[in-house]
C-alpha cells in the first residue's frame, strides 16, 4: 500500500496486464480479498506467496478472451487456439504425448476443440443482438478499459473500467451462470460487484466531479446465451462505497500496526435461524 503523493485522479494509458501488474495501487479486488480476510490479503498481496495465488481457471480464461472480443472487436478465433485433432486421442481427449507437447507450445492462450468456439461466439451474437447493450458498447463517446489513477483518504487506489459513456452511465460486462434476475441479483451481492460498482463509481467522480449510473451487461454461458442490461440502485451502491471505505481504513491500521491477524477464529459466533431458509428448499410434490 503507497501513501498518494499525486491526489488528482486521473486517466493512464496501460495495458490490461500493467494495471493488473501494479504493485502501488490499491485495487478492487484486494480490498474484496481484504474484507474476506485480512491474512489471505497479506498472503496473496504483501508476501506473494504461489500457493495463495489466484489460479485462472479454463471458464475464466474463456472470460477474458470474451471480454477481449466484445470491448476490443477482435475475433475469437484469434484469441483462443483450436485444438488440431491429431494431437487428441483416439477418444478425442486432452491427453496422450503428442497433446502435452502441442500444450507446452499453445500456453499463452486458453485453448479449446473446434466445437467448443459455438459456446463464445453464441455469447457474442447474443451481445451483438441487445439494443439496450449496443446501444452503450457502440456509443460514439464510449471509452473502453479505462485505467483511472486515484486517490482516498491518503491512499492510492486503482481501477480499471471496461466502459464509460460520459455523462451516461459507467458499464461493466460479466458473463452469467444465468440470466435469470434472481441469479443476476445473487452475482451481483455474493460476487461483492456491489463492492465494485460503488468503488468505481466513486472513481469517476473523483475525475469528473460526477456519479453516473453504474449498469452491467450480463451475458449467458450455456442456452438460451440471453443478454440483459441492468441498472443498479443507488443505496446498494451507496452501500458498496461505505464497505470499501470502511475497508480503506481498516486496511491502513492493519498496514501501520503490521498485524494480519484474521479474527474470525478468535470467538464462537452464535447462529439464529434464518426465516428464509424454506425458499431455498425443493419439495418433490405437495403433500397437502
Amino acid at each position: 500500500m503507497s501513501t498518494a503523493t499525486d491526489p488528482q485522479a486521473k486517466i493512464v494509458n496501460e495495458t490490461a496486464e500493467q494495471y493488473h501488474a501494479d504493485r502501488l495501487r490499491v485495487s478492487r479486488s484486494q480490498l474484496v480479498d481484504f474484507i474476506k480476510s485480512p491474512w489471505l490479503y497479506f498472503k496473496r498481496h504483501i508476501d506473494r506467496d504461489p500457493e495463495w495465488q489466484q489460479v485462472a481457471t479454463e471458464d475464466m480464461e474463456y472470460g477474458t478472451a470474451f471480454h477481449a472480443a466484445a470491448l476490443e472487436g477482435k475475433d475469437i478465433e484469434d484469441l483462443i487456439y483450436v485444438i488440431p485433432e491429431d494431437v487428441l486421442n483416439a477418444d478425442g481427449h486432452r491427453k496422450g504425448k503428442p497433446w502435452q507437447q502441442w500444450a507446452m507450445l499453445h500456453m499463452d492462450k486458453p485453448n479449446a476443440k473446434g466445437p467448443e468456439l459455438a459456446r463464445p461466439r453464441a455469447m457474442l451474437a447474443s451481445l451483438k443482438a441487445s439494443p439496450a447493450a449496443m446501444a452503450l458498447l457502440d456509443h460514439p463517446e464510449s471509452q473502453k478499459e479505462l485505467s483511472i489513477h486515484w486517490e482516498h483518504d491518503g491512499v492510492e487506489l486503482r481501477t480499471r473500467l471496461d466502459c464509460l459513456v460520459p455523462g451516461e452511465c459507467i458499464v461493466d460486462l460479466k458473463t452469467a451462470r444465468s440470466c435469470d434476475l434472481g441469479a443476476i441479483e445473487s452475482s451481483l451481492e455474493w460476487d461483492g460487484y456491489w463492492l465494485q460498482a460503488g468503488m468505481y463509481q466513486r472513481a469517476v467522480e473523483a475525475m469528473t466531479g460526477q456519479r453516473p449510473p453504474f449498469r452491467f451487461i450480463f451475458c449467458e454461458k450455456s442456452v438460451p446465451y440471453r443478454t440483459v442490461v441492468v441498472e443498479m440502485d443507488q443505496s446498494w451502491i451507496d452501500d458498496g462505497w461505505e464497505e470499501i471505505k470502511a475497508a480503506i481504513a481498516r486496511l491502513q491500521r492493519r498496514a501501520d500496526r503490521n498485524d494480519w491477524h484474521d479474527t474470525i477464529g478468535d470467538a464462537v459466533v452464535p447462529m439464529q435461524r434464518n426465516p428464509n431458509h424454506k425458499k431455498y428448499r425443493w419439495y418433490a410434490g405437495d403433500d397437502a
